[in-house]
């Protein structure tokens, strides 16, 4: 009884502690993933102002007004022109600190270090980060690290000299530029009462506290929250720090989550605590979680418990004793007789038999004994017979194992690979002695053949306790190779685990060799087939069996690796229109045991056609049965596109002479009105020889006269709308093609100014939609042909999406469309009226690019008749967005098939690498791919980077599939990176943003894709 209370008391105690540990290291681990979280969204919070182009334009406008100034820095932060700008730019960033309470301060800050913006325009304001009073600071620090780094790092708690010195600590951000370049960096800072609040506020127990620890051993929170004098004042050196520093500060082996354990020891105010640490990372930064528990108030009801076990023991104690006096004489005697027994025995008298006449525990403990006694008797004998069986098993044994020596190559390692046997056939065939072999390592044999992947997967089967077979090649004392069947056979411990390893060879040398040499002979074989561009195949007529050559597999495109050959396959190659061809010269040529020479077609997935040149012949048995059928496929491709290319500049030759025997005609009989008269007039006679004077006249009266007809039926489109007769009409149409069409007509336009143009098409946006597809386009070409006449340099940027908050019901969406140029901007003052008729920015605009005003209010007005509107977005000498709404129905039968994600299955899982100068470019190349569900998607600006990733790729053995290059780019062009690639003979997949076909071929042929 008192020993099961003591139990009892032992176990409550150890529940009681298993379970306040439990709880606090729940509480510990809440606590720092809670901190963690925290720091991660005021990261992200950073992020998005360091990304928004506002802030940065903000800080680039700092930046050229303080250098154009000429006056200190602290002058310019006191000028009219510093507040103008603050005035103008910083009403996000107010709203910014103003929504989120752990914000003290916000700052932005140029390369230099020069603090140009605060919202607290505090002293700190106008000097000098990194060599001003704040130089030797934990802020200047981090700043340094961001903007040498490019990474948003947090500073750690320090003293900070604005405003009382304060404990504070900063997040700071790196700003770039469109052009992806650092131009600064945005920080925040926060106050040591938010960072303290995040660990005290779920704090119930009054003993329980956590706490958070640097490396450097300093408080960062106070112990108790109303006491914050030992902030980054006391040094902490508690086992549990001290633990923390071991595991996580001075050994790297360690996983920062891996689970830790309370334990009891002395806490920082000299009480006994129990404790557990938690590793919070942060970037910039290491500290320690440690959270405490008082040791007496923990474990107070095991306390409690402790003082009832005694006195039920000390009670308890006194009764056995008494019992124990009046047992023991009774117990004894019996006891005694079968100790005697027990010796003699010993002594080799097995006949003793002990006789108690006690009924009781003794006697029959004494019947027992007995008993033993004779069976153990009985056991002796069997053992003897079982020693005679073990010997000759033990013969047996020998013989099978001599036979095997004879024909096997055999080795015992242990789990290590340590050698501790071999036979005489495994030292015959290494080279090696029994003395050079035995506890050493299986890897003396590794001749490098293999990779490390290889011996993985088969130390994986091994240690599993499975059987593992495969074919090993292996180097011998004098360097050479050579190839086992190997068979390794695990043996298992009582717990089913390995504890050594058996392996059966083969000696497969002389096979392996013949098979490498008639993989020579196929792989020359290929190689001139490749080179001819010819393919071959064999089918064997009896087992229906087709094989095709690699170069077979690459005309018909077809995966080599994931498809089998089959005449299924084959016949879904042909081109629909050729297959009864194809399948009846086959036939007849096996009819009339004769071979065919025929040209086709082939299909291939992506809609090209390639045309073959095939052969046949098949060989019959003597009864005249078809056996074996052979054939050659000769790509023709590009002899039969010369042949059409031929033909069709005939047949345009002949063509333009038609048309322009029906124009002149036409023109001779019917002169509609005298604009298109004078139109035409001009034309033919630019088509004539002229001077370089009168055809200088002649240009001159055609764009004169397109202009006017361009003005002529801009008036009679707003007329039409100012009278109500604009009539719209209704037909569907797919708008991301009307999109495409639209960019690629403007990007003749774009090319001529060395200008880019990029058509973003957000993904969910939708396609297919009913309305009037002529008005909407005529809306694109305006405002597309505005950005090109007004943008010199840079990109224009057309995107398209659908609003779903704004969507009226199921059949009806709006859509927004924007337009956005780099072009000379418009000032704040005339943005009000852009939209009215006549009018454009001022009189010089007119006399330098032309028009007549009327085609912003034109698409005012057609935007409003689709429901919608149109409005501008522009900085004078940056740039202007024009965007307007329309809405449309959703076509819910579209005509053409909408290719989904799982039109592109086979991307999935695959790494691409984009290559882009163009941070928009790059963007949208990354929205797009961003639903495909791809392993990784990597960007760079140049191809320098773009090598270096592909490099670094396949040393950590995880190559590109894909390349999207930009064709134009400073530096290494697209061209350039792609003979680069072709060098290295990387194995990908490229894809050029190229703008003219030669481009495009000109790539092939480098790349030879």
């Amino acid at each position: 009884m008192t020993l099961t209370a003591w139990m009892g008391y032992r176990e409550a105690s150890n529940g009681l502690h298993e379970t306040v540990s439990q709880k606090l290291e729940q509480d510990a681990r809440d606590s720092a993933k809670f901190v963690r979280n925290w720091f991660s969204y005021r990261f992200m919070d950073i992020n998005s102002q360091a990304e928004n182009q506002r802030n940065a334009d903000f800080l680039t406008s700092l930046k050229k007004e303080y250098e154009v100034s000429h006056s200190s820095l602290a002058e310019f932060t006191k000028s009219e022109r510093w507040k103008a700008l603050v005035k103008a730019n910083q009403k996000d960033l107010i709203s910014f600190s103003r929504q989120y309470d752990y914000i003290h301060d916000l700052f932005l800050i140029d390369l230099d270090g020069n603090i140009l913006f605060t919202i607290g325009n505090g002293e700190d304001l106008g000097s000098n980060l990194f060599s001003g009073r704040h130089a030797s600071t934990r802020f200047a620090s981090s700043a340094r690290k961001t903007l040498n780094n490019h990474q948003t790092i947090f500073s750690d708690l320090g003293t900070y000299a604005l405003p009382n010195n304060d404990i504070t600590g900063f997040i700071s951000a790196p700003i770039l530029n469109v052009q992806g370049r650092v131009i600064g960096l945005f920080a925040i800072q926060i106050q040591l009462d938010r960072i303290s609040q995040l660990i005290h506020n779920n704090v119930n127990n009054k003993s329980l506290v956590h706490y958070m620890v640097g490396s450097d051993g300093r408080l960062r929170t106070p112990l108790i929250q109303t006491n914050k004098g030992g902030v980054l004042k006391r040094q902490i050196n508690s086992e549990q720090f001290k633990l923390w520093q071991h595991e996580h500060v001075n050994n790297n082996d360690i996983n920062d989550d891996e689970s830790e354990i309370s334990f009891n020891y002395t806490g920082p105010n000299g009480r006994e605590v129990i404790g557990v640490h938690q590793t919070v990372r942060l970037p910039g930064i290491n500290w320690v979680l440690i959270s405490e528990i008082n040791s007496d108030e923990a474990l107070a009801p095991a306390h409690r418990l402790k003082n009832i076990v005694l006195i039920i023991f000390l009670i308890t104690s006194i009764v056995v004793a008494g019992l124990a006096i009046f047992l023991a004489r009774r117990i004894t005697h019996p006891i005694t007789q079968l100790v005697e027994a027990s010796k003699a025995i010993a002594a080799g008298r097995t006949d003793q038999q002990v006789v108690v006449k006690e009924n009781n525990e003794i006697g029959i403990l004494a019947d027992a004994f007995n008993h033993m006694n004779s069976a153990r008797l009985e056991q002796e004998l069997v053992m003897e017979q079982s020693s005679l069986e073990i010997q000759e098993a033990l013969i047996d044994l020998e013989e099978q194992r001599f036979a095997l020596d004879q024909h096997a190559i055999v080795a015992i390692t242990d789990v290590t690979g340590t050698i501790h046997f071999v036979n005489d056939k495994f030292t015959e065939i290494t080279g090696y002695s029994r003395q050079e072999l035995l506890e050493k390592n299986h890897r003396i044999l590794n001749s490098g053949h293999h990779e490390k992947y290889f011996f993985k997967m088969m130390y994986h089967t091994i240690s599993s306790g499975k059987v593992w077979n495969g074919e090993v090649c292996n180097k011998s004392k004098n360097g050479n190779l050579y190839w086992v069947d190997t068979t390794i056979v695990p043996f298992l411990d009582e717990d089913g685990e390995p504890e050594s390893y058996i392996a059966i060879r083969t000696d497969i040398t002389e096979r392996k060799l013949a098979e490498n040499e008639l993989k020579k002979k196929e792989h020359s074989l290929a190689l001139a087939q490749q080179m001819a561009h010819m393919g071959s195949w064999e089918l064997d007529i009896k087992t229906n069996e087709l094989t095709w050559s690699n170069e077979a597999y690459r005309i018909f495109d077809v995966d080599q690796i994931k498809t089998n050959a089959s005449y299924d396959i084959l016949m879904n190659v042909v081109h629909p229109d050729d297959r009864a061809m194809v399948k009846e010269s086959y036939e007849n040529s096996i009819k009339n045991q004769e071979s065919y020479n025929i040209e086709h077609r082939l299909l291939m997935n992506d809609g090209i056609i390639k045309y073959v040149n095939e052969r046949c012949e098949t060989t019959y048995d003597k009864q005249g049965n078809a056996v074996l059928s052979t054939g050659t496929i000769l790509d023709v491709t590009d002899r039969k596109h010369a042949e059409f290319a031929l033909l069709e500049a005939k047949e345009a030759a002949e063509s333009a002479t038609q048309q322009k025997s029906e124009f002149l005609a036409n023109m001779s009989h019917e002169i509609r009105t005298p604009m298109n008269g004078i139109i035409g007039m001009s034309g033919l006679l630019l088509d004539t020889k002229l001077t370089s004077k009168q055809r200088s006249y002649a240009n001159a009266t055609m764009s004169s006269a397109d202009a006017l007809l361009t003005i002529i039926n801009d008036i009679l489109d707003f007329s039409k709308i100012e009278a109500g007769k604009m009539e719209l009409e209704e037909l569907p149409f797919d708008l991301q093609l009307l999109t495409e069409d639209v960019s690629e007509l403007m990007a003749l336009k774009c090319r001529e100014k060395n200008i880019g143009i990029l058509l973003r098409y957000k993904p969910d946006t939708k396609r297919f939609v009913i309305g009037d597809p002529g008005r909407v386009r005529q809306i694109l070409l305006n405002l597309l042909s505005n950005a090109v006449k007004f943008t010199q340099q840079g990109n224009i940027l057309l995107t398209v999406e659908s609003i779903p908050e704004k969507q009226v019901n199921s059949h009806i969406a709006e859509f927004k469309i924007s337009v956005k140029d780099s072009g000379i901007g418009i000032a704040q003052e005339n943005l009000s009226h852009v939209f009215n008729k006549f009018d454009q920015e001022d009189s010089s605009t007119t006399r330098k690019y032309g028009g007549t005003g009327l085609g912003l209010a034109i698409c005012q007005q057609l935007c409003s008749l689709m429901n919608g509107d149109i409005k501008v977005e522009s900085q004078k000498g940056i740039g202007s967005t024009f965007s307007f709404t329309i809405k449309l129905t959703i076509n819910p039968e579209p005509s053409e098939e909408l290719l989904t994600i799982k039109n592109f299955d086979h991307l999935k899982g695959l790494k691409i690498l984009i290559v882009d100068d163009c941070a928009t470019a790059r963007m949208i190349f990354e929205e797009q791919v961003s639903t495909l569900e791809m392993r990784e998607v990597v960007s760079t600006t140049c191809g320098k980077m773009a090598i270096n990733a592909l490099q670094q790729g396949i040393r950590n053995n995880d190559p590109f599939d894909i390349a999207i290059i930009d064709y134009k780019m400073p530096g290494m062009d697209g061209e350039e990176l792609v003979i680069e690639i072709s060098k290295k003979n990387y194995s990908l997949t490229a894809s050029s943003c190229l703008s003219r076909r030669s481009q495009e071929k000109r790539t092939v042929e480098i790349y030879n894709l």
